[in-house]
């Protein structure tokens, strides 16, 4: 008896946590019925929203990352280097990871 309240009580619990996944994502008898033409993407269809250019991907990935938290000295230019890090084995000096080709990392 305790195993077969068990499985009902799990079918349950496991019933509307999908339902409530379906109408999270808008499928089921509440969601509009979708047009077949719809579905079918055009070969020609531009998208909805253009790449990202590599400067702008650098830009969101160097502020994703923090980059300056490391790569500017105390006063100094954001990612120019030179922010000491104490380490066991002495002090280690970021690099310059600017776009400049003589002293960062090129451009």
């Amino acid at each position: 008896m305790k195993l077969r309240t068990f499985v009902l009580i799990l079918a349950g619990s496991m019933a509307i946590v999908g339902l409530a996944c379906a109408a999270a994502s808008g499928v089921g008898p509440s969601a509009p019925a979708a047009d077949s033409a719809a579905i079918v993407a055009s070969p020609n269809a531009a998208p909805a929203v253009a790449p990202p250019t590599p400067v702008e991907r650098g830009r969101y990935l160097a502020q994703l990352g923090h980059c300056t938290a490391c790569h500017t000295a105390p006063g100094g230019q954001p990612f120019a280097g030179g922010f000491p890090i104490d380490t066991g084995f002495g002090k280690i000096y970021t690099p310059n990871i600017t776009s400049d080709r003589e002293t960062g990392i090129g451009g």
